[in-house]
């Protein structure tokens, strides 16, 4: 694993909890639309006394104006609002427009604030806006120190994964609301240098949590690891994050001696963050159960296989497609195989493409040596499944056959010397 990684916001999602309601919008000469999808939210859902929350209404699919909308009185809040923004995309020549109305939320106490249900009135229909749950919290109390206004932890499966099980590992920024953060993290160090396969991290949508008190802002990054080796192993990353910072003006500075510099603008300050140390155990596989055809694949697997074609002679060819895929290493199991007996010859199996593409294909081709030949056997995949903490077994087939005698009567053999079968007519 590379000591030091850049990670971004890849994946953060734009709002969080959201409900989707629809309303049916229908007017003469198509002013506001048909089938309009509306979407409801509040974010973010728990905050501290003294913040503020977003209640949106955004309706995609609306061409005009923005619709008329009255939120009724909340207990507890106070609104300002609504704001109203409006946006229209061209994509291969087809129009879509969208309406977003913004309400800030003022709350006047600390508890939990419901908003909703509601049947809100909408240029003559009606939207069921859904019950949601404001969640307020007292302020903390000030003069946090840096320890606790920003720190890292690293976030482990809460069940010890299995060598060669697909795993998330989350590399988490907590920050207090008022701390802002450019989005970016560099991992410095901390974690195995050998032992595991690691993907790229990406940034979950932040969230809200409270911890000791003070409600946090989460940022996530995560990424799929892969045990290569059983044992206990100590995960402890550092991390740099940037601060930002909004400028002050300065008199007396030398390129800007009047103070007239950017006073809405932001500096960054790098600040590095060690996590506390977090075991990591990695399981064996068990071997009670465990199939003899197994070859380590561990996770969630579909297998299926084809063979064509169905009526051959005695000396064709048949072919016959495995496919592999699901949740798992797809690269270290071996597909099951055909292996030659007095009714066929079975030529060894060829990757017709690669594992990366989700899925692993490969064929084999089998050559009848009789017209006795009635059926191919099934075949089986044997896997661990980490869920279950069992061994499955999938299996595909048999394979009926037609096979009829060579052309001509004559026998056919196959001679195996060959890498492509050879029809000798005798």
């Amino acid at each position: 694993m590379r000591s030091e990684e850049s990670v971004g916001r890849r994946g953060a999602g734009w709002r969080g909890a959201v409900a989707a309601a629809l309303l049916a919008v229908a007017a003469a000469g198509g002013a506001r639309g048909q089938g309009v999808t509306v979407q409801v939210g509040v974010e973010p859902r728990l905050i501290e006394l003294g913040e503020t929350a977003t209640l949106s209404i955004t309706f995609d699919g609306m061409s005009g104006g923005a619709p008329r909308v009255e939120l009724p009185s909340i207990d507890g809040v106070r609104t300002g609002g609504p704001m109203t923004s409006s946006s229209t995309s061209i994509v291969n020549g087809k129009t879509s427009s969208q309406v977003s109305l913004q309400w800030t939320l003022f709350p006047t106490r600390t508890g939990d604030i419901v908003l909703g249900p509601w049947d809100l009135d909408v240029d003559g229909k009606t939207l069921a806006f859904p019950r949601m749950v404001l969640a307020v919290k007292e302020r903390g109390a000030g003069g946090a120190g840096d320890a606790e206004a920003l720190f890292c932890r690293v976030g482990l499966p809460e069940t010890a994964p299995y060598i060669g099980e697909d795993f998330p590992v989350d590399i988490e920024i907590w920050a207090l609301p008022e701390i802002n953060l450019d989005g970016n993290v560099r991992i410095l160090g901390g974690l195995p240098e050998s032992g595991f396969k690691t993907g790229g991290y990406s940034g979950l949508r932040p969230a809200r949590e409270e911890r000791g008190g003070r409600v946090y802002v989460v940022q996530r990054y995560r990424a799929m690891w892969r045990a290569m080796t059983t044992g206990t192993f100590e995960l402890a990353p550092a991390v740099r994050v940037t601060v930002l910072r909004r400028n002050e003006r300065r008199r007396g500075d030398f390129w800007d001696p009047f103070g007239m510099g950017d006073p809405f603008g932001m500096t960054g300050t790098a600040v590095d963050l060690a996590s506390e140390p977090a075991q990591l155990t990695v399981r064996e596989t068990p071997p009670e159960g465990r199939p003899a055809d197994w070859s380590g694949g561990v996770g969630r697997y579909r297998f299926e296989a084809v063979a064509r074609p169905r009526e051959v002679r005695v000396g064709e060819p048949v072919t016959v497609t495995m496919t592999l895929s699901g949740d798992g290493d797809l690269e270290t199991p071996r597909m099951p195989r055909y292996n030659d007996t007095p009714a066929y010859k079975a030529y060894e199996p060829k990757l017709a493409s690669e594992a990366g593409a989700g899925a692993k294909v490969c064929d084999q081709v089998v050559i009848p040596r009789s017209e006795a030949l009635m059926e191919l056997p099934a075949l089986e995949f044997s896997y661990f499944d980490p869920a279950a903490g069992a061994y499955r077994t999938a299996t595909a087939g048999p394979f009926p056959l037609s096979v009829k005698p060579a052309e001509g009567g004559s026998q056919a053999l196959v001679v195996s010397a060959e890498p492509e079968p050879v029809l000798v007519l005798l």
